[in-house]
């Protein structure tokens, strides 16, 4: 019996030609930060908001008090 890893090489070598990246995830772009100017956005892990990426902010129903 072939190992995951074996059998996922044997898989990326046959669709290499037709579909390069068939199981190869892209790689994370690093995109800089930009302050929003709310404290507790800002204060977040990565700090700020990606520069050139949409950002989706949603929360509970009635929670819209960012003052």
């Amino acid at each position: 019996m072939h190992s995951a890893s074996a059998l996922r090489a044997q898989i990326e070598a046959a669709f290499a030609d037709r579909i390069p990246s068939a199981l190869t995830p892209a790689p994370r772009i690093i995109r800089p930060r930009a302050a929003t100017g709310i404290p507790q956005v800002d204060e977040l892990p990565e700090g700020g908001l990606p520069v050139g990426a949409l950002t989706e902010i949603c929360g509970a129903a009635g929670v819209d008090d960012f003052h």
